[in-house]
């Protein structure tokens, strides 16, 4: 079983996009907060309340701070 991967990773795998590049850094779903550096790419791992719904599309945006002026 592997971890559920979090951020562009994600996004890219929900939306289907193809990346230009690779991403240097790889997000995934593990207890404790942590980021270590290997062989040129970065790994940070992040607590379940980080976890991305699968309803990014269907949300609102919402307006910024700046737009009431």
């Amino acid at each position: 079983m592997s971890d559920p991967l979090l951020g562009f990773h994600r996004l890219a795998e929900i939306y289907g996009i193809q990346l230009a590049q690779p991403l240097f850094t790889r997000s995934r779903l593990w207890p404790v907060r942590q980021g270590e550096a290997t062989e040129g790419q970065e790994t940070r791992t992040w607590p379940a309340q980080y976890q991305q719904t699968n309803d990014l599309a269907q949300r609102p945006a919402k307006p910024s701070a700046g737009a009431n002026g």
